[in-house]
């Protein structure tokens, strides 16, 4: 008899300490509004976190990308150097978004947030700093698009690191070719593209990616014409990134429209530097250009 009523202590007990544990986990995720921590009670606890609701991407057809670029809280590299946490440097994106949308008629606007994650393959950002900066855009339906930097890094291992640690549905990539030792191969690209857009398949993503690419110099890519641009789930957007005086960038720009004929992207200067880089206007810039599917801000 007193077996059986330790017995049934002990399991009325065990379920006591499983509801304070589910309570203690429920309040220290307090701060993560879109997940709530679930317990198993079994043989052998089971231990995950799940969203609350499905997240619904938000639609990026036929609209502008618009993206704001910098090193967040560096002070001066690029537009997120001004931000020092992730709230400040997605409100940026947005501000700016909405500011491009009273140039872009009826089309409509995406923000996305492009912070630099590797200083030639090297100084990333702490990974939970880039998870928060993740997640409040999420909250807010905007983008992150990474830049990453390979310096003399390997690249297809350098990126497959970081498709694994940020494999969030929002989370898009870029490669900087002019922080990469050397003309970069398209056949280097195509395999760093096709493991990203396979990783986003491999998770069936709703929402479509993007893996772009700056660049300025054209030689970066000799054989840009065996570039693989369409993806199941996605596209590779590049993006030219040169700057100067009106009549030269527009020409450059031309240039680089005939050697990537399909959706492509662009970047203005004048809004963070003024008149050191570009002599014109963003605005300016945007209207010579209305069919680009990105734009973005230094």
């Amino acid at each position: 008899m007193f077996k059986k009523l330790g017995s049934a202590i002990g399991t009325v007990f065990g379920f006591i300490l499983v509801l304070a544990f589910v309570v203690l986990m429920a309040d220290s995720n307090a701060e993560a509004p879109n997940y709530k921590s679930v317990v198993y009670a079994q043989e052998k606890a089971i231990i995950y976190s799940e969203p609350v609701k499905p997240w619904e991407p938000p639609s990026i057809g036929g609209k502008t990308l618009v993206v704001t670029y910098g090193r967040i809280g560096s002070g001066s590299w690029g537009t997120l150097g001004a931000a020092n946490t992730p709230e400040a440097a997605v409100d940026l994106a947005i501000q700016y978004a909405n500011q491009v949308d009273l140039w872009n008629g009826s089309k409509g606007v995406v923000a996305v947030v492009n912070p630099n994650l590797s200083d030639y393959g090297g100084n990333e950002p702490e990974e939970s700093f880039v998870n928060k900066l993740i997640a409040v855009a999420r909250d807010k339906n905007a983008y992150v698009m990474l830049d990453v930097q390979p310096g003399t890094k390997e690249p297809e291992a350098f990126f497959k690191h970081f498709f694994d640690l940020y494999p969030d549905e929002n989370v898009w990539f870029d490669w900087d070719l002019e922080h990469t030792v050397g003309a970069v191969d398209a056949k280097q690209i195509n395999a760093v593209a096709s493991e990203y857009f396979r990783q986003r398949q491999e998770k069936n993503y709703r929402s479509p990616g993007v893996f772009a690419f700056y660049i300025y110099d054209f030689s970066h890519i000799p054989n840009a014409g065996e570039l693989v641009r369409d993806y199941e789930g996605g596209q590779v957007i590049p993006i030219f990134d040169g700057f100067g005086k009106r009549d030269a960038k527009i020409s450059k720009t031309n240039t680089f429209r005939q050697i990537f004929p399909e959706s492509y992207g662009i970047m203005e200067f004048y809004s963070k530097w003024g008149y050191k880089y570009d002599n014109f206007s963003g605005e300016e810039y945007f209207r010579a250009f209305p069919d680009a599917l990105l734009f973005a801000r230094q």
